[in-house]
């Protein structure tokens, strides 16, 4: 621009000049893009821009699916009602949608409808035995919780009842004392090995 200026060139010699830089620069901006464009696939993930953003994203899913269980294991202990389970159950379809999303399909795959109905028909079926998996191991420790506060009822409150009126009929002479020691040793020493063992 100097030269035409100058007048050193003239306007035919500016236009070659000209149209080589706009098609060397093209070129060359071609060239960058591509090599930007290989970075970029060679550190990707997945269809995502690293690893580390895969495993960040991953931990993310992990903890509200973790968060979710716990929340719904603690609605059933209390015997809330559904509204109190719909929001967890709300936690662990979203989970699991992103769970199955990071695992087996990549980022291209999100923009498709077709995939986006399978995907939460699949986790709609992730949440409903995720739901009654918690559900059923929550009854189950309720039950074991039970059985343990009835074993400890046992030991701090009818067995020493049972005793003392068994005593009682001991010096009344309605039992053998040798009979009632036996039998007394025996359940305390039953009794321990349960409650220890748990």
């Amino acid at each position: 621009m100097e030269d035409l200026k100058n007048r050193k060139i003239d306007i035919e010699q500016y236009y070659v000049l000209a149209t080589d830089l706009v098609k060397t620069s093209k070129q060359n901006v071609a060239k960058i893009n591509a090599e930007k464009r290989q970075i970029n696939r060679d550190h990707s993930f997945r269809g995502r821009s690293s690893f580390h953003f895969w495993i960040f994203v991953f931990g993310l899913v992990t903890a509200l699916f973790f968060f979710s269980c716990k929340s719904l294991h603690d609605d059933f202990s209390r015997g809330s009602t559904f509204k109190f389970h719909f929001v967890s159950l709300t936690g662990i379809l979203v989970s699991g949608f992103w769970f199955i999303h990071l695992i087996f399909l990549t980022q291209k795959d999100f923009t498709q409808n077709k995939y986006v109905l399978i995907l939460v028909i699949a986790a709609s079926l992730f949440a409903a035995f995720t739901y009654f998996l918690v559900k059923y191991y929550t009854y189950k420790d309720d039950i074991i919780y039970k059985k343990l506060s009835f074993l400890e009822r046992i030991r701090s409150i009818h067995y020493p009842r049972v005793a003392k009126k068994a005593k009682h009929a001991e010096k009344a002479g309605l039992v053998v004392k040798s009979d009632l020691d036996n039998d007394i040793d025996e359940f305390q020493n039953d009794l321990r090995d349960v409650v220890n063992n748990i």
